[in-house]
């Protein structure tokens, strides 16, 4: 089984090593943009794969207004909040969604990357919750005990 190595710039010291850019390097310079999954980088507004060895296609990713296109934008964070919700709605932990994967694979474009479980939990669990909540005061009111 083949690994792939990724030195930091402080193991080589100055040596003429060569290098190789990981998606965690990647990372560090947009944390809120990007995130990583399976050595793949992805945006976290369009969850398109970006090519990581070159800085500029990063940037000119991140500035494309096409990637910004708010009816896009707005149908993948609905599709997901969608997603959380029957998964909560179902008590399927929130860890399970890798599963699912290989069937967004075949059947989605681009793979249909599901966000990692601490993003579901972070971003799109916050949003459910105060829905859920007045679900439940409602119910509660309507029996009378």
């Amino acid at each position: 089984m083949s690994q792939r190595f990724c030195k930091s710039r402080e193991e080589t010291k100055g040596q003429l090593i060569p290098f190789s850019v990981c998606p965690s390097d990647r990372i560090v310079l947009y944390p809120d943009n990007l995130y990583e999954e399976g050595g793949q980088l992805f945006r976290c507004i369009c969850c398109h794969t970006i090519d990581h060895v070159r800085k500029y296609t990063i940037a000119e990713h991140i500035v494309n207004p096409a990637s910004l296109e708010p009816s896009i934008i707005y149908g993948e964070e609905r599709i997901h909040i969608d997603f959380v919700q029957y998964l909560t709605r179902a008590d399927i932990p929130l860890e399970k969604p890798p599963a699912f994967q290989e069937f967004l694979c075949k059947y989605t474009k681009q793979g249909g990357t599901i966000p990692t479980p601490s993003q579901l939990w972070n971003t799109y669990l916050k949003e459910l919750v105060p829905e859920h909540e007045n679900t439940l005061i409602n119910s509660f009111f309507s029996n009378n005990l």
